[in-house]
């Protein structure tokens, strides 16, 4: 703008703008049934809509833009699938983690696994484990980088699941010995962050873990598939109660 506040005329100002998602009404109910003052009418509303009924919170637009509102719809699944990738590769490369040669194998897969979990989320549940965006993109992607250059930072992390492994054999002998395997940093790293972003959300993690489990490839490799990451994710838990 210039000193007198104005605005020149080429410039075009363009704004994005969520549209309020409702719960279903089996959700209603679930939250009405668990206390927490749900049941209790809420005055503040949209038009007739309850804003304790969204998934989450949003403000009414004026009235006067209105007439400028043009629905462009959501994402498909093309668009997403373009977008995850664009995502893993730019920040990863920006990590400066891996070398060039190792990124053009490693962001199709991790980019393929995130479209996989973002898919099962959607098609797979009725609660808000379902609403999912490009913000848990964002997320599960920082997740891998914090894991994987913990990795890397600690050396000792490598022994000590070995240990847990070694453990497992004593204790547990009718283990599939494809699931004692110990994972290497990359495919770990994949398990840890997919179970933090995506399987913690989920009341049914198996069937979670048996879809996105088809999809670790090269060099994302899970020889135990299922019960190889249900397994990792339990030896790294053990590791961190055992520090407290």
């Amino acid at each position: 703008t210039g000193r007198n506040g104005s605005i020149a005329e080429t410039l075009k100002l363009v704004g994005a703008c969520n549209p309020y998602i409702m719960h279903t009404d089996k959700m209603i109910k679930k939250l009405e049934t668990a206390g927490l003052g749900f049941r209790h009418r809420d005055s503040s509303t949209i038009g007739t809509v309850e804003l304790r009924h969204l998934v989450y919170r949003v403000q009414p637009l004026p009235i006067s833009l209105e007439v400028h509102v043009w629905d462009f719809g959501k994402i498909n699944d093309l668009t997403e699938s373009q977008y995850t990738q664009n995502m893993v590769h730019h920040q990863f490369s920006n990590s400066k983690l891996f070398p060039q040669e190792i990124l053009e194998v490693v962001v199709p897969v991790y980019a393929e696994l995130l479209v996989t979990s973002q898919r099962f989320m959607r098609s797979k549940t009725d609660d808000e484990a379902s609403f999912v965006s490009l913000r848990d993109i964002a997320r599960a992607i920082q997740a891998f980088i914090y894991f994987y250059s913990l990795h890397r930072r600690v050396k000792i992390f490598e022994e000590r699941i070995l240990y847990e492994i070694e453990q497992e054999k004593e204790s547990e002998p009718d283990i599939d010995p494809d699931c004692q395997i110990q994972l290497d940093q990359l495919t770990r790293s994949a398990v840890l962050a997919l179970s933090v972003c995506y399987q913690a959300r989920l009341t049914n993690r198996q069937e979670y873990r048996e879809e996105v489990c088809q999809y670790f490839q090269n060099p994302f490799l899970l020889p135990g598939g299922e019960e190889h990451f249900d397994l990792e994710l339990r030896r790294v838990q053990n590791l961190f109660v055992r520090d407290m």
